[in-house]
């Protein structure tokens, strides 16, 4: 979890909006990079993905095998790209936070891939701590899914991706324990 949280307090004091890169599914799903618009016009389609993110505020994914721009991340499938913005941080990293302050564990649910007509969008994140408390979605059977979910995940020992399916559509999750080490 200490890598966690020196990337949100990274965020807390930089400069301006950024992008903030999750990774989904691969060898090191859930690690994250802090990703800067580049000036002028962008040279590379990472370029463009970014800046069109910092500047329009949408949230989108690359689920595409990642290109050489993409450093050690290459050959990975699957990244988040969302705006962060200094002192706005959304309360997922506050929870997440409050959480490790206290020593506990939760499990970070990070939404990669909506399908059909449902009430979540990409970019949603719902928390679990070891009580099963936290930033849980209304629906309580999803929410009860979630968590059946989350406790494989804590199992697993590591990040799972996993598919839940829904009345009305399809997510895409990336359930990524976070531990204190």
């Amino acid at each position: 979890m200490t890598e966690f949280l020196d990337i949100m307090g990274q965020l807390e004091t930089l400069p301006g909006p950024r992008a903030l890169a999750t990774l989904l599914k691969g060898p090191g799903a859930g690690a994250r990079l802090i990703l800067e618009a580049a000036g002028g016009a962008p040279a590379t389609e990472l370029q463009e993905a970014v800046q069109g993110v910092v500047v329009s505020g949408r949230t989108r994914t690359i689920l595409d095998t990642l290109g050489p721009e993409w450093g050690a991340w290459q050959g990975c499938g699957g990244v988040l790209l969302e705006r962060m913005v200094p002192g706005k941080l959304p309360p997922w990293v506050h929870f997440c936070a409050q959480v490790a302050r206290r020593g506990g564990s939760c499990v970070l649910a990070t939404v990669g891939v909506v399908e059909g007509d449902i009430a979540y969008a990409l970019g949603d994140r719902f928390a679990y701590d070891e009580r099963n408390h936290g930033l849980l979605p209304m629906d309580g059977r999803f929410s009860l899914d979630l968590q059946r979910g989350c406790d494989k995940a804590r199992a697993a020992g590591g990040p799972v991706w996993r598919r839940f399916d829904l009345t009305s559509g399809a997510l895409g999750i990336l359930l990524e324990p976070l531990a204190p080490e």
